[in-house]
């Protein structure tokens, strides 16, 4: 990890010495404590400044047995749980206003906050009977919510980090085209034939799509008519995000591409020319740039 940080240094990017050794050996732990079919691939996804400590993320991918996008498991770790890394809590739908309406608030670091209350099954049926009045028969009744007797979970900081980094990877996650395949049984694969993107070619944003499930309508087409089978293009593209100024790309010495996203700042991913080194971070605070649009 500690090499591949290293051109990170480029996008004012700095982690200490010490900061280094912790993360790999949390983790090693972590994927020395992991079964097998926990996942395929390991990797550092970033890290999310707060007011009082950072969190650090990685991500685990799993290929085999995903239909048309693998897997992916994120973990986080925090110098308050002592750099052990844990898996984040799932999406609760139930939180997203509230999460949106916090979009821009900063990070304190302390993950077991509470930023609002939830509801126990038996609050929300005393609720439900104190609302429960005698009315006429034939008063139009409305439909019982089926969710309504399910507990909400507190929404703590933990939680609302999760939110903020599945919203960065939609985002963000970058591959260089070729880096993955399609094949006939609709998994995806790293493509053992690819070497990496050549000269002229790394510095093009058009050569470069997203890591995430397919989201354009031509492209998901071509899944569904399976011409996307062992395309290098399968993926959704980079360059038709808007808008258009969302990224930008460098030039890094000679052979190297470093790509930046201007509505997540801080997020970085990186392509040296005619190799397969290539990757990803995001290190910032966690929020959305809004004003990008207006630039």
């Amino acid at each position: 990890m500690s090499n591949e940080l290293t051109i990170l240094q480029h996008n004012g990017v700095v982690f200490n010495v010490e900061e280094r050794f912790r993360l790999e050996m949390a983790l090693q732990s972590l994927q020395n404590e992991s079964k097998e079919t926990d996942f395929e691939e390991l990797l550092f996804w970033g890290r999310i400044n707060g007011a009082e400590g950072n969190y650090y993320i990685a991500v685990g991918i799993s290929y085999k047995g995903s239909y048309e996008f693998p897997k992916k498991t994120f973990f986080w770790c925090s110098e308050k749980n002592d750099f052990v890394f844990e898996k984040m809590p799932l999406i609760n739908e139930h939180w997203r206003a509230e999460v949106n309406k916090r979009s821009a608030k900063p990070f304190k670091g302390t993950p077991s906050v509470v930023l609002k209350k939830g509801k126990k099954p038996d609050v929300i049926k005393e609720e439900k009977s104190k609302s429960d009045e005698p009315r006429d028969e034939l008063d139009s009744t409305e439909e019982e919510d089926p969710d309504a007797m399910l507990e909400i979970p507190d929404l703590t900081e933990l939680a609302r980090l999760t939110w903020h980094v599945s919203a960065i990877d939609f985002d963000c996650s970058v591959v260089p085209q070729g880096t993955l395949k399609l094949t006939v049984a609709h998994e995806v694969e790293r493509d053992e034939k690819f070497n990496g993107l050549n000269l002229e070619d790394v510095f093009n944003l058009e050569n470069y799509s997203h890591f995430r499930v397919v989201q354009a309508k031509e492209k998901r087409e071509l899944l569904d008519a399976d011409e996307a089978i062992f395309s290098s293009k399968f993926l959704d593209d980079l360059a038709a995000d808007n808008p258009k100024e969302c990224w930008s790309i460098l030039k890094v010495g000679s052979d190297t591409a470093l790509i930046r996203n201007n509505i997540w700042r801080g997020f970085t991913a990186y392509a040296k020319a005619s190799t397969t080194r290539n990757g990803c971070c995001y290190v910032g605070n966690g929020m959305r740039n809004t004003s990008l649009a207006f630039l």
